[in-house]
C-alpha cells in the first residue's frame, strides 16, 4: 500500500487531477533545484574565497592583519614618576 493517492481512479476529474499534481510536481522539482544550486553558489563562493586567502595571497593578509593589530603607541604619563619609598625610580 503507497502514501501516494490512487490516480487510476477516473472519477469525473481524474484527468484533471493528474495534471494538477504533475505540474505541483514539477513546481516543486524546480523550486528545489533552484535553492540548491544557490546554496551550491553560496558554497563555491566561500570556498574560493578561502582559496584567495590561505593558498594564492596568505602573505598579504598576514601583513595587513598584523598592521592593524601590532602597533606602539607612546603615550605621555600625566603624573610624575613611579619610585619606591627611597625615591629611587622603578
Amino acid at each position: 500500500m503507497s502514501r501516494r493517492p490512487d490516480l487510476t481512479r477516473t472519477g469525473g476529474s481524474g484527468i484533471s487531477r493528474v495534471v494538477a499534481l504533475r505540474t505541483t510536481h514539477r513546481r516543486l522539482r524546480r523550486r528545489f533545484v533552484a535553492v540548491a544550486l544557490l546554496l551550491a553558489a553560496g558554497a563555491g563562493l566561500i570556498a574560493w574565497r578561502l582559496l584567495v586567502v590561505q593558498i594564492w595571497e596568505p602573505d598579504r593578509y598576514l601583513a595587513r592583519g598584523a598592521s592593524q593589530s601590532i602597533r606602539t603607541v607612546p603615550l605621555q604619563a600625566s603624573r610624575g614618576a613611579i619610585v619606591d619609598r627611597n625615591g629611587v625610580d622603578l
